[in-house]
């Protein structure tokens, strides 16, 4: 049980790290962790429910070991959801959401333009007229 629980601890490590598919699983993940901030945290309660009910870790004698592992899982994934929103924020300023792209020179927004259509944070449509803006101000 104690492997287990420590490689479930490590992936979550690495998936929290600057790798690139780290990067790019949370990018992929950020839009819809900030419009349904529940959704994970209920998949994590019904993949949580699932182990216990098959008990691949054994028996769970000390509810205490239960409740410290839910608790760390869960706070895990609100540091994790919360670090991928986060990366996604600058995305609104360069499309002009928050106001905050005035002090970014336009060929360093493109550029973080063409980097979020590339790993698929922004759609061809959202990439165009973000596009066109940056091109209408400067």
């Amino acid at each position: 049980a104690g492997v287990a629980i420590g490689l479930i601890g490590f992936v979550g490590t690495l998936l929290a790290g600057p790798a690139p598919y780290a990067v790019r699983l949370r990018h992929r993940l950020a839009p819809t962790m900030r419009e349904h901030p529940l959704w994970p945290h209920a998949v994590l309660a019904v993949v949580g429910m699932i182990v216990l009910l098959i008990g691949p870790t054994g028996t769970p004698r000390r509810g205490i070991g239960v409740v410290l592992v839910v608790v760390l899982a869960f706070t895990g994934l609100e540091v994790w959801r919360r670090q991928a929103v986060d990366e996604l924020e600058p995305a609104a300023a360069v499309e002009g959401g928050t106001g905050e792209t005035t002090a970014v020179p336009a060929p360093d927004r493109l550029a973080q333009l063409a980097a979020l259509h590339a790993d698929g944070t922004i759609s061809d449509a959202e990439f165009e007229a973000a596009r066109g803006r940056l091109q209408e101000s400067g």
